[in-house]
């Protein structure tokens, strides 16, 4: 077969261009185990051998450092996400345990559950006047039915139970590793962010099918934290009832908990994980400084 000639492809490309094509093959190449490619290695190289020739090679090795530390921010996000689920699970594994070691509460739970559904109309019908006679109301319904004192021990059960004021907060447990899997949340963001600007320092997309696939997953699991969804049942109460302690004269003020910032945290979980103004610049350095690394230049 004849050798086509490879020289009037690589002239008219320009070096944004080349390196676009350049990373596009070698992701192809990895998702395809090497099985395929857009570009044979002489292709490869004659688009290096005119990119001498127009002296783009400095860009190019720019791009690739961008290029090569993008997919270790990748890996990084992945292990990161891990981590996030790591923490995410204990913290489910405890919810799951307090739920199984009260189920005498369930109906307890279910008057919660309904109180939480009016306020949630509340906020829809923009009636707010009524929560505290809503709140009132809860309690009164509870009493007659003899689920006050339930409702005490659904509140204590969140603790240790060793001092009085450990029975009058959330579970001292629940509240480190809820803000523990919050901190490994965090540090998934930020590598995130990490990566976002690495491809707009590349000025082009150049992630993998593989991880934009599983960026997918991240985001619809992290959302689902972030909202309480499923068995966060037991942090969503907490957000709706707690604004309204003083209505419950056995709970402590929220100030004197274990985690002051708990309940901060609950209050707007999604502020919680985004970045400062400060934490946003201190990523940016990072990254600018490992693109000088030579470790990342193009083999």
């Amino acid at each position: 077969m004849k050798t086509p000639n490879l020289k009037p492809l690589s002239k008219n490309l320009s070096a944004f261009e080349k390196a676009k094509l350049l990373c596009a093959d070698t992701n192809y190449r990895t998702e395809t185990n090497n099985e395929k490619y857009l570009l044979t290695r002489d292709e490869e190289k004659e688009i290096f051998c005119q990119a001498r020739e127009k002296n783009e090679i400095e860009y190019l090795n720019r791009i690739f450092r961008i290029y090569n530390l993008g997919n270790v921010f990748m890996n990084d996000s992945q292990s990161s996400f891990l981590a996030f689920q790591v923490d995410y699970e204990k913290l489910l594994g405890l919810i799951c345990q307090i739920s199984l070691n009260h189920l005498h509460t369930i109906s307890v739970l279910e008057s919660i559950d309904e109180f939480l559904y009016w306020l949630e109309s509340d906020k829809k019908t923009k009636l707010s006047s009524n929560t505290e006679e809503k709140m009132s109301q809860l309690k009164t319904r509870l009493g007659r039915k003899g689920k006050l004192k339930e409702l005490n021990e659904l509140l204590s059960l969140w603790t240790p139970g060793i001092t009085e004021k450990a029975k009058s907060q959330p579970n001292v447990q629940l509240q480190n590793r809820f803000l523990v899997a919050i901190t490994s949340l965090r540090r998934h963001i930020k590598i995130n962010y990490q990566v976002d600007y690495l491809i707009e320092l590349a000025g082009f997309n150049f992630l993998n099918k593989n991880f934009q696939n599983s960026q997918k997953h991240y985001l619809k699991v992290r959302e689902e934290f972030l909202s309480f969804e499923g068995m966060l049942l037991i942090p969503h109460m907490y957000k709706e009832l707690l604004p309204h302690y003083k209505s419950f004269d056995f709970m402590h003020f929220p100030s004197d908990f274990e985690c002051p910032e708990f309940i901060p945290t609950l209050e707007d979980s999604h502020k919680a994980v985004e970045l400062s103004e400060s934490e946003k610049k201190e990523a940016r350095v990072e990254v600018n400084d490992l693109i000088k690394d030579e470790r990342y230049c193009h083999p």
